[in-house]
C-alpha cells in the first residue's frame, strides 16, 4: 500500500487539492506551508504524507459529486483560506480556485465566485455567513 492509498476519499481529494492550489503559483511559500500543516493535523493527516503529497501530485481530481453542495463549498472556503496565507494572491491561484469551483459544479459564475469569496474571508467572515451570503447573491447553486 503506498502513502496515498493509506487517505480515504473525501481526505484524499482534499488534500490533493490543497496541495495543488499551495504549488499552482510554482512556490511553496512558508505562510502556506504553515497553513497546509495546521490544516494537515486538523484532518489527522500525517506530516510524512503530507510532504510525500508536496512531492507526488499526480492523481486526478474527482468532482465531489457524492458530497452536499454546503460541504463542497465548505473545501472551496478552506481552499481560500490557503490563497490567502502568503497575503499575495497570484492570478493562477485564482484560476485554479475558480476551475475547482466549476469542477466541484458550485456555480456557473465561478470566477465571480471566487473573487467574492475571497472578499468574504479578506473581511473575516465565517464561513456559514459566506455560504449564506453567496447563496443569497446567487452565486452558488
Amino acid at each position: 500500500m503506498n502513502f496515498f492509498e493509506r487517505l480515504k476519499g473525501n481526505h484524499r481529494q482534499k488534500l490533493l487539492s490543497m496541495v495543488r492550489m499551495a504549488l499552482v503559483d510554482g512556490e511553496l511559500a512558508s505562510a502556506e506551508y504553515e497553513y497546509l500543516l495546521a490544516w494537515a493535523y486538523k484532518e489527522n493527516i500525517d506530516e510524512v504524507l503530507l510532504h510525500r503529497m508536496l512531492e507526488n501530485q499526480e492523481e486526478s481530481e474527482s468532482t465531489f459529486g457524492y458530497l452536499s453542495i454546503k460541504k463542497r463549498f465548505h473545501h472551496l472556503h478552506e481552499v481560500a483560506l490557503l490563497i490567502l496565507a502568503d497575503h499575495v494572491v497570484h492570478p493562477k491561484e485564482i484560476e485554479y480556485c475558480a476551475r475547482l469551483a466549476e469542477h466541484f459544479r458550485l456555480t456557473d459564475a465561478p470566477l465571480l465566485l471566487v473573487r467574492h469569496l475571497l472578499d468574504c474571508v479578506r473581511a473575516g467572515l465565517p464561513p456559514e455567513e459566506v455560504y449564506r451570503l453567496l447563496k443569497g447573491e446567487k452565486l452558488l447553486r
